[in-house]
């Protein structure tokens, strides 16, 4: 099992992430900024209700460090300044 992280969760392509991610048994963290147009429960989804644009990009970094599993591929997204 994966650990996927979708930002833009409640809309189209976002949506369609989410549901193709939970089908393939992966574990789906959703950043919506509106968590009522986010139609979908199950256990293996957990929703954080914040905007990116109030969010850091240390905080950003911290979060993935925190989610991901591959952390030394977020320490070079972090090294680099993305």
């Amino acid at each position: 099992m994966k650990r996927v992280l979708v930002l833009g969760a409640t809309r189209g392509t976002g949506q369609q992430i989410v549901a193709q991610a939970l089908d393939q048994g992966h574990e789906v963290t959703a950043f919506v900024r509106d968590p009522a147009r986010l139609h979908t429960h199950h256990e293996r989804l957990h929703v954080i209700h914040r905007s990116l644009a109030t969010v850091s990009r240390a905080d950003l970094a911290q979060f993935l460090l925190n989610q991901l599993d591959d952390r030394t591929y977020v320490r070079k997204i972090v090294q680099l300044g993305c």
